[in-house]
This record gives structure tokens, sequence and C-alpha cells, in this order.
């Protein structure tokens, strides 16, 4: 069995596309969380920018979370809501300690 992969996920919406971004990637949790091989699926906002905001992912394996990244439930955020993303940046990491 493979290692859990977790990733780390930061993005930073587009000036007046918050609330949107934000309520997009709260309809992907919802889906994701069912998703085969998620072990765990967060979303955090900012207490300071609202825009901003971190995924916290654990997946069973990296191949679940590529099967995640190509399936319907990204797609369809990417098609709805990825205008709304200004910047963002993602970490694949495994835990050490």
């Amino acid at each position: 069995m493979s290692e859990p992969l977790i990733i780390i996920a930061r993005a930073r919406a587009r000036q007046g596309f918050e609330a949107q971004m934000i309520a997009a990637q709260k309809a992907l949790v919802a889906v994701t969380r069912e998703a085969p091989g998620c072990i765990n699926y967060e979303l955090h906002v900012s207490n300071h920018e609202p825009g901003l905001v971190t995924f916290f992912e654990r997946w069973e394996s990296a191949q679940a979370w590529h099967q995640h990244m190509q399936g319907d439930a990204v797609r369809l955020f990417r098609e709805t809501a990825g205008h709304c993303i200004g910047e963002f940046e993602l970490d694949e990491m495994h835990q050490v300690a």
C-alpha cells in the first residue's frame, strides 16, 4: 500500500469574486469528501483576508488524488468558478512525524 498524500493548496480570489469562489469551493468540498481515497478534505478561510483560502487534503494515495483532479467535480469547478481565482499554489507532501 502506498503512503498517504497530503495536499496543501492556497487560492486567492480575484477582487470582487471572493464570495463566488468560496461558494463554489464549498460545493467542491461536499462532493470530494465522498470521493474514493479521500481521507480528509478541508477548506479554511483566512481571518485577515476573506478571499484567501487554504485546502488541507489527505488522500490514500497519489493515484486517488490524481483521479479526483481528473474527475467531474474538479472539471465542473474549473468551468464554473475557475475564473474567480487570481493566484493559486499547491504543494504535494508526505507526513514525516
